[in-house]
């Protein structure tokens, strides 16, 4: 009998070598290397390798050039400090590049860059410090990057800039303290930025000449604007608080077709404002209050949608002047502790219905424009919590047409042939009545807060307390937005 036996030595080093090959193959779907750097590093970077700062590193000009793609840079808290034209770390046409907890250092002058993206794409830039650059993070043509989770502030001239970059996510960013804007975007598109901190810059957060872009659950506070969109259509405002600035959300020239939506916008100058030719803009469900003006302002703008918006300010609740047309303003809440709850001069052909407008001096204020201040009667609870939707609710600190009109029917509407005739051309054909008490209206009562005025108040041209050179404070720095956008774009490196 033949005996049968197996050398295992053989099978054990067949093993070890299908075992070696096993491992080499997933080095080669995936590589993975180290390095660490003591020094600035501008060239012979090892695609497939993280590079880890061991110490605070110093340049004139650029320091961390990389030119690979698949690169991790992580400073693990340490200094890059640099001065003069350049960049602490810049990446140009190369993609796959992490950047992560390095603090950067600049010197505040002309072209001195934190984090600089040139043609580079699918990179992430989290946990850093960037401060005392001109700009700290800055994008050019660079698409889908994420940028999260970084402290900028104290820069010469922006935060966070993108300039011809799309589809890029920004969010979980700290950005204060910067001259001009805090994160700023340029001939943009289909970006997303999100929970980020943009106060106490000059601008919070602005758009020149993008699209399609959405600015959601931001804070935006004491900056000269809190969100401002220069030329830029069909992007959503939503669920940002826009507080304590001077002007809130403003819609520049030619921004149409834009979506500002939940956004909480208080103790402004101006919460909202439309300066100059922004047009189909949709307007609702905003909180304003405590504003120093008008709370919503549009000026030569026109087919706008204004509805489920609450406003409270010490001047206008609403005003529209110089050719704002054809604008639907319903089921709003309007309130003056000042002066109107709405005024609109040298504008026609809007319809104005189911709103409350509760004013201090009275109602509303309209020249002999013709405007429309009813719809059709239809069923459905209207803004006072009564039957019918048609007209619109007035009062004023000392009770206001809809709080003497007979309502003997308890239908919620003035009876016949109460009329309620504002101005020449302007005629509430169906004003609402004041409900009757087992409707308990809360919306009402939370309309109805009149303050005594502290302060003389006058009727006059100033359109509610902007007088023109305000205008052309706005108009002029329209004009220099556009030509620092064309002109000002940073230097190719």
């Amino acid at each position: 009998m033949k005996e049968c036996w197996i050398n295992h030595s053989n099978s054990s080093g067949s093993f070890k070598f299908l075992f070696m090959i096993f491992i080499l193959s997933l080095f080669a779907i995936s590589p993975f290397f180290a390095d660490t750097l003591t020094t600035c590093k501008t060239s012979r970077w090892v695609s497939g390798t993280t590079y880890y700062l061991t110490t605070n590193v110093s340049s004139t000009g650029t320091c961390m050039q990389i030119d690979a793609n698949n690169v991790t840079l992580d400073c693990q808290g340490h200094s890059i400090i640099h001065t003069e034209q350049g960049s602490g770390i810049e990446v140009k046409g190369f993609n796959f590049t992490t950047i992560k907890n390095c603090n950067i250092i600049g010197d505040t002058s002309a072209y001195n860059f934190g984090i600089a993206l040139d043609s580079s794409s699918n990179n992430i830039i989290t946990n850093n410090i960037a401060k005392s650059n001109n700009i700290s993070i800055l994008l050019e043509s660079s698409s889908n990057n994420t940028i999260y989770n970084n402290k900028i502030s104290l820069n010469s001239k922006d935060g966070i800039s993108l300039y011809y970059s799309s589809d890029n996510i920004i969010s979980q960013n700290t950005v204060t303290f910067n001259k001009m804007w805090g994160i700023f975007l340029a001939f943009s598109s289909n970006n997303i930025v999100s929970n980020n901190n943009a106060s106490s810059n000059g601008f919070g957060i602005s758009l020149a000449f993008g699209s399609n872009n959405t600015i959601f659950n931001n804070t935006a506070g004491s900056n000269q604007f809190g969100i401002l969109l220069v030329s830029s259509s069909e992007n959503i405002i939503s669920n940002n608080n826009a507080s304590t600035n001077n002007y809130g959300i403003v819609l520049g020239t030619n921004s149409n077709k834009n979506i500002i939506s939940n956004n909480t916008i208080n103790l402004n100058n101006t919460s909202i404002f439309l300066p100059l030719i922004s047009n189909y803009d949709i307007i609702s469900n905003n909180n304003v209050s405590n504003n120093t003006n008008s709370g919503i302002y549009l000026e030569s703008s026109s087919n706008n949608t204004i509805y489920n918006n609450k406003v409270t300010s010490i001047g206008n609740g609403i005003e529209l002047i110089n050719n704002s047309n054809y604008n639907i303003i319903s089921n709003n809440i309007f309130t003056s502790t000042q002066i109107y709850a709405a005024s609109i001069v040298d504008s026609s052909d809007n319809m104005i219905y189911n709103n409350i407008f509760n004013g201090f001096l009275s109602p509303v204020y309209v020249d002999t424009n013709p405007n429309y201040w009813n719809t059709t009667k239809a069923e459905g609870t209207n803004i006072v919590g009564a039957a019918y939707i048609c007209g619109n609710f007035y009062v004023n600190l000392t009770g206001g047409f809809s709080r003497t009109c007979s309502d003997t029917n308890s239908d919620g509407i003035c009876d016949s042939p109460s009329i309620y005739t504002l101005a020449t051309n302007n005629i509430d054909y169906q004003p609402l009545a004041a409900p009757v008490p087992a409707l308990n209206s809360s919306i009402l009562n939370q309309s109805n807060m009149i303050y005594t005025s502290t302060q003389n108040v006058s009727s006059d041209d100033t359109f509610g307390g902007y007088e023109w050179p305000w205008l052309l404070f706005i108009f002029v720095g329209g004009l220099i937005l556009l030509i620092l956008t064309k002109l000002n774009k940073p230097k190719k490196r």
